[in-house]
């Protein structure tokens, strides 16, 4: 969250943040990575990302704060962390 933060601090929006993209050094620093998707573009309607960790707004290619598409993307890494699951499955 501090790398995210930092980020968003300095006006860049990840806007593919999925545990794939988050790493540990082997002295167990936590490092985000895969900035592909980066913007500094407050607001956005292009498909960007992995669907499974992206909001409705995003999905649905409604306009969307990039930033806020990363706390989205945050939270659904804290879900899968701490359950062992995704939220969200296709039908």
């Amino acid at each position: 969250m501090d790398g995210v933060n930092y980020l968003h601090i300095n006006g860049i929006a990840h806007r593919d943040l999925k545990l794939e993209n988050i790493y540990l050094s082997s002295d167990f620093t936590v490092k985000i990575g895969d900035f592909g998707f980066a913007t500094g573009n407050k607001t956005s309607r292009k498909l960007s990302g992995t669907e499974s960790y992206s909001s409705p707004e995003m999905n649905l290619r409604k306009e969307y704060n990039s930033q806020d598409e990363d706390m989205w993307q945050l939270g659904i890494i804290l879900f899968y962390i701490s359950f062992g699951f995704p939220p969200f499955a296709k039908a």
